[in-house]
């Protein structure tokens, strides 16, 4: 039996059948994503934003990770200087205690200070990631190489670097767009180079002469108490590169949380008023496919 629906109106109400289901299945999308889309064309003019949003964050998270990787190895030198300082105190004690004749042949300087040195090489040739620490640049060699001291423990008036085997560069470290930073110390540093020079020189007294023995364990104290005078600030200086690294992070921790915002308001729906337009089109939808229906059920005999 024909129908008597004019065919252009059948078909305007398809066509919009059809937009609502496809508009009801974007909304439904976009409800259980949380996200207007699922590419940047969702957003239309805002793209661009976003984009350069996603970039800034990208770029401050890279700083974010690589401040802590270095704050870690920061963490770990200062620790050793920490382990460094402890280690001067005590052989400053055990030297007031040897400074006797009697004493420095009862003590075992030679074996002690030897000990000691092996200890503070061990702590000087630290590594941290495969990297070592008080190298400098050359963060693949071992900076304390004990066997290039002197045997006899005969050293210049001034500094002796003999023991070093690391360079002189300075690290430097960038901790965001506009900021780098200096950072560590050197197995060269004039408070390690007292104290190995002091323990060397007690190392090798000959507790057989008296006068030589006081001499020299005399030296060794004034390179000691140099070192210890020395230490505080290489921690301290340690202490400041970590400080400004943490600054600098905290920073770019609040500064990704703007961004956060900003990136959430764009790209997140407001549920309420996503579920209010579902509901909208789902009442439309459900009002397009009764007229359909009514519609389709319109004969050339209903009509007569």
């Amino acid at each position: 039996m024909s129908r008597v629906a004019d065919t252009a109106s059948h078909s305007t109400l398809l066509n919009n059948l059809n937009r609502s289901i496809e508009r009801a299945r974007d909304i439904q999308v976009q409800v259980s994503t949380g996200k207007v889309g699922q590419d940047y064309a969702a957003i239309g003019r805002d793209s661009k934003r976003l984009v350069s949003l996603e970039a800034e964050r990208s770029r401050a998270d890279h700083f974010i990770g690589t401040n802590q990787v270095v704050d870690l190895r920061l963490q770990r030198m200062e620790s050793v200087v920490a382990q460094v300082t402890e280690l001067a105190s005590e052989v400053r004690t055990f030297l007031v205690n040897a400074g006797h004749f009697e004493n420095a042949q009862e003590l075992d300087v030679q074996g002690r200070m030897e000990g000691f040195l092996q200890t503070l090489s061990g702590l000087l040739n630290s590594e941290q990631n495969g990297r070592t620490l008080f190298s400098g640049g050359a963060t693949d060699t071992p900076p304390v190489d004990l066997d290039q001291l002197p045997a006899d423990g005969e050293f210049l008036d001034t500094a002796d670097l003999l023991y070093y085997d690391g360079d002189s560069q300075v690290l430097n470290h960038r901790v965001s767009d506009t900021l780098s930073v200096n950072y560590g110390a050197t197995a060269a540093d004039p408070a390690f180079e007292n104290l190995i020079r002091g323990l060397k020189i007690a190392e090798t007294v000959d507790t057989s002469d008296p006068e030589a023995t006081r001499q020299r364990l005399d030296r060794a104290m004034e390179l000691v108490n140099g070192a210890l005078d020395g230490l505080p600030d290489v921690r301290g200086r340690i202490g400041s590169s970590r400080s400004i690294l943490e600054q600098e992070s905290n920073r770019m921790k609040d500064f990704t949380l703007a961004l956060d915002q900003s990136v959430g308001d764009l790209e997140n729906i407001d549920f309420a008023e996503a579920i209010s337009r579902l509901g909208e089109e789902q009442a439309q939808l459900q009002a397009s496919m009764a007229a359909l229906s009514r519609l389709r059920q319109v004969t050339l005999t209903n009509f007569l």
